[in-house]
């Protein structure tokens, strides 16, 4: 879904260019937009976006809006990881991811994604605001997120299936904390 987007056309010289309608844009200046747009956003504490596009062939044209799509969605990835990561361990923070994806609609990749995307990443997000984690695990392995930001959960992290209500940890006594991964 992510990378889908690139338009692989041949090469066509520096800068931006029409092609059959289509407005594309050589490998340098999709960086230069994918850099912008990482710029803009607000990352996860102790989290570094990847300095490059996913995409990046020299020798290709990409749609204008593909370096912007992509750095919005190793944003979805950071903040989807930092949620997973925090729902259980860290309330604050867990809040703060889902305030963060709650702006999902305003990001500029949003009108490129069809209506089963927008309702899929939506319907994850309400699934989180009620504790339950595993649709926004199938969001960050639909997403390819993992060989961008690694496991989207700390190994010290019980990482339920399902939180309690308002990311309050529950340990029982002598209870099991085995994980749903």
């Amino acid at each position: 879904m992510a990378f889908g987007i690139a338009v692989l056309l041949t090469a066509c010289g520096p800068g931006a260019a029409s092609r059959g309608g289509v407005v594309v844009e050589d490998a340098v200046a999709m960086q230069e937009e994918y850099r912008a747009e990482i710029a803009r956003l607000s990352w996860p504490p102790h989290q570094t976006p990847p300095p490059r596009a996913n995409q990046g062939d020299e020798r290709t044209n990409y749609q204008v809006g593909v370096g912007a799509a992509s750095a919005d969605f190793n944003y979805l990835c950071a903040w989807i990881g930092e949620w997973l990561n925090e729902a259980a361990a860290d309330p604050v923070r867990a809040r703060g991811a889902l305030l963060a994806l709650d702006a999902t609609p305003t990001l500029p990749v949003w009108p490129m994604l069809d209506s089963g995307g927008h309702e899929a990443l939506l319907t994850a997000i309400a699934s989180a605001h009620n504790g339950v984690a595993d649709p926004l695990r199938e969001q960050y392995a639909a997403l390819s997120c993992q060989p961008i930001f690694g496991s989207a959960w700390r190994s010290d992290s019980p990482a339920p299936h399902t939180l309690p209500p308002r990311f309050t940890p529950t340990r029982v006594a002598g209870a099991s904390q085995s994980g749903g991964v």
